[in-house]
């Protein structure tokens, strides 16, 4: 989303993309847990990176950006970890023993420890 994020549909845009991951990750999850597999599977939704928040670029878009760029679900969690300021763009409170933001290899560390 580089450019026109807020475009409204038909266009392409957050709106758009955002309704067709929302509906998507959500009739997977009501499924999971309606066949009881929701604590013994893990949803990661993730990229590369995140999205400056702020002010637009030029191009009415965002930029990349490190931070908040991944989601966990299932699993047999249930905890938010960490927070972020009030505008969401960088990390307030890591929420964990390392004292820092989360990285890719520790999402990835995640992923191992759960698969045992």
């Amino acid at each position: 989303m580089h450019a026109n994020i807020y475009a409204r549909p038909p266009a392409i845009g957050i709106y758009r993309l955002g309704r067709q991951l929302d509906d998507g990750l959500a009739a997977l999850l009501g499924d999971l847990r309606y066949s009881g597999l929701l604590n013994e599977t893990l949803i990661v939704v993730m990229g590369e990176f995140g999205r400056t928040v702020g002010a637009l670029s030029a191009q009415a878009g965002r930029d990349h950006h490190l931070q908040q760029f991944a989601l966990f679900a299932g699993g047999g969690g249930g905890t938010v970890i960490g927070s972020t300021d009030p505008t969401g763009g960088f990390v307030a409170n890591p929420g964990w023993s390392r004292h820092r933001e989360i990285r890719t290899e520790d999402v990835e560390a995640t992923i191992h420890e759960l698969w045992g």
